[in-house]
């Protein structure tokens, strides 16, 4: 077991046992080179739009214009994070320090459902670093930099902006953790056919009222629509 691995559950921080295997599977499954790159895209993306609020700010504030920006960068973000999930949905990047956690976990009493828990939270808690982070930064600079701290019943649409981001964080990572489970080296393929197979049956088979119900995307399209709808 590698220094770096040890840090995860190291003396230096008291937490709780399903706390500690929560960081050890996170190490487990967590694909460097995947994270890295969405991290650095989704940090891209926000300062992207964050210099397109701020021209559009200019003589207007933070007007509606500048909270559907906002929104439109919390839909790509839940794209990068789909893209990120597809790869964590694979088997695990380090298989032995895996065996290791679960050998682990068993010895101290944990039972299959705790380590699958364990394992979906590590799983969102992945994709949460991924989107959450870049949002509340571009959220923050928009309302202290473009609304001088002054947004109005508008900057509701932030609030709804990072919570969208929240729930698709959690949504994918849910689906990529059962697909890596299911699946196990066949997760990717789970993943894709979960996600994207019922998009186009459902508007194929569905009423349009109900077809965004029938799939992922489309329910987060709801989300996306219901939770960055500007006001006011």
């Amino acid at each position: 077991m590698t220094t770096a691995h040890a840090d995860e559950f190291g003396p230096r921080r008291r937490a709780s046992p399903q706390e500690v295997l929560v960081r050890l599977l996170r190490s487990a499954i967590n694909r460097g080179w995947a994270l890295r790159m969405a991290k650095i895209y989704g940090w891209l993306i926000v300062v992207t739009f964050a210099g397109v609020t701020w021209v559009a700010s200019r003589g207007y504030g933070a007007d509606a214009t500048v909270m559907s920006l906002v929104a439109r960068a919390a839909g790509t973000l839940a794209w990068v994070a789909g893209f990120t999930a597809l790869a964590l949905a694979g088997p695990a990047k380090d298989a032995a320090f895996r065996n290791g956690a679960l050998a682990l976990a068993a010895a101290r009493g944990f039972s299959t459902q705790d380590v699958e828990r364990a394992e979906m939270a590590a799983t969102t808690r992945l994709l949460l670093e991924v989107v959450v982070p870049p949002l509340l930064a571009l959220s923050l600079f928009v309302w202290l930099v473009d609304g001088q701290g002054r947004a109005g019943p508008a900057g509701f649409s932030l609030i709804g902006s990072c919570t969208f981001g929240v729930v698709a964080a959690v949504i994918l990572g849910v689906v990529a953790s059962a697909c890596r489970h299911w699946g196990q080296g066949r997760g990717r393929t789970w993943f894709l056919l979960v996600v994207l197979l019922p998009w186009p049956l459902a508007e194929l088979l569905l009423s349009p009222k109900t077809a965004p119900f029938g799939s992922i995307p489309g329910l987060l399209g709801v989300f996306w629509e219901s939770l960055t709808r500007v006001t006011g």
